[in-house]
């Protein structure tokens, strides 16, 4: 059970993470919202434009092949009226309008847990029931407004395309221009994975009924036909389809490499300058591991072979675990009850009692067996264990150096100085704060948000849903008093909050440097700072626009 609780609150963390936009080239839109000078004083919230267009090349992003706006759309019945002010900002900071205030938005959360402001590569824009366009991530309408939404709810443009859906079937868009790159006439389409939170820009999968198609989108070509049950993968130059107890491997150029019989197929991804990705196969029961020509590396002898960390991978036979590395050779003897296998290190049991190798390659035991369990060694170097329902850590040699003594697990991973942890609460994302002496800097009824590698800043919300950022060691730097708060951009040393019912841009002193008169961020492309932002009437009508925040240059 404590297994399940810990790998439940992992996958909960790693959903939260928002992919990134992928390179694609565009065309010019040839169906466009037509623009118009109508807009009331336009240029008093809005700022000239006058960048060229870059041209488009094999390594510039999506963002800066797309075409920038050129005007304000068209004001449609409902908008609403905008104050003469939008912002105000201190000495380099912006805002400039981009589209009136009157549409409808919404982006798919998608993760349970704290809303925050969802980032996306585009924005899909609505005028009304089922009238839904696409505006690119410089925040151009590419499209008409002819479309009933995106596919499911998300702004992603994986490979730069968006899948959106019309007269009940879903077909593709470039999300830099607008084309429609294949018809509304596909039950679902979506990218085909590479690994690492990319996607190609070659294929994507549309599925038709019991059919499959893996279609060159910019061309409409069929690389594959696939049919309900069949399965498809992409490696970095390999692809790898099981079709009716058959695997085949094609090159780049879809010719055939290899096949063979078999019964399943799993895909461990490496790194090309490593070792490369490799094939877990089924055979009449038992798995073994090929390489990307389908050469076996390990013949078919384990009852079941994981998915790799790093170097190593978990294996089972004749019901007991052990890991194996890329070259097929075994470092830890499958000799366990059971194992998890984490980057360089293992969680080993025997019996009902747990300790932890430590060193991989020698399949040596670190941390001896007198633990209920063992999770991963952090960056700091211990791990949490478990004992009689209590928590404590332990380092690699198996010293213990917190005693059982917590209620509850210790992240020894989270984005903390050295001789401070965090405690799990009882809620989710709930943790306090332990110092150096053991005081409790915050309670565990807050809710802890960790910041990512290098960040200096870990974000806090208190029992009364206020947000506020602490450093590392868990003191306040900007104090919890925010309805609402983001992470603070890497690169731009800046955060949105929510403050009294609007959205501010805040720097590391927690000064506001844009306090703006719009009530949300539905979401924003963090390359470009296009936002689509909502503005809600003395009335309380609320509509949305795109505004384009502006820092300060460098």
């Amino acid at each position: 059970m404590k297994k399940m609780v810990w790998l439940l609150a992992l996958t909960l963390l790693l959903s939260s993470c928002n992919q990134p936009a992928q390179p694609a080239s565009g065309q010019a839109s040839s169906t466009p919202e037509p623009s118009s000078a109508a807009s009331a004083d336009a240029s008093s919230q809005t700022g000239e434009s006058t960048a060229e267009e870059p041209e488009a090349s094999s390594s510039a992003t999506m963002a800066q092949q797309a075409p920038k706006p050129d005007g304000l759309p068209q004001t449609q019945q409902g908008a609403l009226e905008l104050p003469d002010q939008l912002a105000q900002a201190q000495e380099g900071y912006g805002l400039e309008l981009l589209t009136p205030a009157q549409y409808e938005a919404s982006l798919d959360n998608g993760k349970g847990g704290p809303r925050q402001f969802l980032t996306g590569d585009v924005f899909v824009l609505g005028l009304g029931e089922d009238q839904y366009a696409v505006a690119n991530p410089n925040g151009k309408i590419v499209t008409d407004f002819v479309y009933e939404g995106s596919q499911d709810g998300y702004w992603f443009a994986n490979g730069g395309w968006i899948a959106m859906r019309k007269d009940g079937n879903v077909g593709l868009v470039d999300a830099a221009d607008g084309t429609e790159l294949l018809p509304c006439e596909y039950d679902s389409i979506s990218g085909v994975y590479l690994g690492n939170d990319t996607w190609s820009d070659q294929l994507v999968e549309a599925r038709r009924g019991d059919e499959i198609f893996i279609l060159e989108p910019r061309t409409g070509d069929v690389a594959f036909t696939l049919e309900r049950g069949d399965e498809f993968y992409a490696l970095h130059d390999r692809y790898v389809a099981l079709q009716g107890g058959m695997l085949r491997i094609y090159d780049e150029d879809y010719q055939p490499v290899a096949n063979f019989v078999c019964d399943g197929v799993q895909i461990n991804r490496g790194d090309p300058n490593d070792f490369g990705d490799l094939l877990g196969v089924e055979c009449n029961g038992l798995w073994g591991l090929t390489d990307r020509d389908g050469n076996f590396i390990v013949n078919p002898i384990y009852e079941s072979i994981g998915y790799f960390r790093g170097d190593y991978v978990d294996v089972t036979k004749n019901g007991k675990k052990g890991v194996i590395n890329y070259r097929g050779e075994v470092v830890v003897a499958p000799e366990w009850d059971d194992l998890i296998l984490h980057e360089d290190s293992a969680s080993v049991c025997q019996g009902s009692r747990w300790g932890a190798i430590t060193d991989l390659d020698s399949g040596e035991l670190g941390v001896p067996l007198t633990y209920d369990f063992v999770y991963e060694f952090g960056t700091n170097g211990y791990a949490c264990f478990e004992r009689g329902g209590r928590y404590g850590l332990v380092d690699r040699e198996g010293n213990e150096m917190l005693s059982a003594s917590y209620d509850n697990y210790l992240d020894t991973s989270a984005n903390l100085e050295e001789g401070y942890f965090l405690v799990a609460g009882d809620g989710p994302l709930q943790g306090a704060v332990i110092g150096k002496g053991g005081q409790v800097l915050i309670s565990d009824d807050h809710m802890f948000l960790s910041g990512a590698d290098g960040e200096p800043y870990n974000m806090v919300c208190t029992p009364r849903e206020k947000w506020g950022y602490v450093d590392r060691t868990g003191q306040y730097v900007i104090d919890a008093k925010y309805d609402n708060a983001g992470p603070f951009m890497p690169g731009k040393e800046v955060a949105f909050v929510e403050l009294d019912g609007k959205i501010q841009l805040i720097d590391r002193k927690g000064n506001p440097v844009l306090s703006t008169v719009f009530s949300d961020i539905i979401g924003y492309n963090p390359e470009t700072m296009v936002c689509a932002m909502e503005y809600t009437a003395p009335s309380g009508e609320s509509r949305v626009c795109l505004a384009r925040v502006i820092l300060p240059e460098g």
